[in-house]
């Protein structure tokens, strides 16, 4: 889609150039007509500079405009896939971080220590849900999840 905005912005500005020259050049003549009895109907073209420069300085805008569209979409389009390939790596890192710290209260719920992400005398456990009732296990990658979660990182979802 981002390489269809750039082919879209280059096409706009060169046809876009073209279509102001032509127009400036056809459209930037005036016609003056005049009528005699004895020698008919006369036309006669003059250049009308200001007319001239107003078409070349109009469509020039237009085209800067309208391909600079174009390319401002490329760009974001750019930046979005950027985007998104970093969501999904920082996902990556918190569930392996998430996974480590499982099997790290694994083991310290064997030795008869604290619950997943501590719960110390200040009651830290409590702030994310994992105290006394309400937190679930998922039972597809045995992660700890808050109470109020209705899906586990993985992407099983809670009854």
């Amino acid at each position: 889609m981002k390489g269809t905005c750039r082919a879209l912005g280059g096409i706009v500005l060169v046809l876009g150039i073209i279509g102001t020259l032509v127009l400036a050049i056809a459209g930037g003549k005036t016609a003056s007509v005049d009528y005699s009895m004895y020698s008919g109907v006369g036309v006669e073209y003059h250049r009308s500079w200001l007319l001239t420069f107003g078409y070349l300085i109009g469509g020039g805008l237009t085209t800067a405009f309208a391909s600079t569209v174009f390319f401002a979409l490329a760009e974001i389009l750019d930046d979005l896939e950027s985007v998104k390939y970093l969501q999904s790596e920082m996902m990556e890192n918190i569930h392996e971080m998430q996974v480590n710290a499982s099997n790290k209260s694994d083991s310290s719920n064997a030795e008869g220590e604290s619950n997943f992400r501590g719960n110390d005398s200040a009651g830290a456990g409590s702030i994310y849900g994992f105290s006394g009732s309400g937190g679930w296990t998922c039972p597809e990658c045995n992660r700890k999840n808050r109470s109020f979660d209705s899906s586990c990182v993985c992407g099983y979802y809670k009854g």
